[in-house]
């Protein structure tokens, strides 16, 4: 079973559509209009699990992917594994942002 993983901040999450906060929807409309699901839907797989969410660290997000990685070897075969990971290159908590967040794309097959 061809499964999409994607993990990352915000941007990743869906944070980037500008949605305004409905409680109980937001997120199901981020997650159905973000990349990784359009990228789900553009590469054809079975599955996509996204767990990016806002505020995250990368510390969080590279333990979570690894972790997801080992569990899903454990069951299945990883030549059906896509993983795409984004990292935010500065600090995620700095205060004022003189210029626009770079990211890291990693995507591995």
């Amino acid at each position: 079973m061809k499964t999409l993983y994607t993990n990352g901040d915000s941007w990743t999450q869906g944070d980037e559509l500008g949605l305004p906060y409905v409680e109980h929807q937001t997120e199901a409309v981020e997650l159905y209009w973000s990349w990784p699901w359009q990228l789900h839907k553009l590469l054809g797989t079975s599955i996509c699990v996204n767990e990016a969410r806002k505020g995250t660290s990368n510390e969080r997000i590279f333990r979570r992917t690894t972790n997801f990685i080992n569990n899903y070897s454990k069951k299945h075969n990883v030549e059906d594994l896509t993983v795409v990971v984004c990292l935010s290159l500065i600090h995620i908590s700095e205060p004022t942002r003189p210029r626009l967040i770079s990211y890291a794309v990693f995507c591995l097959k």
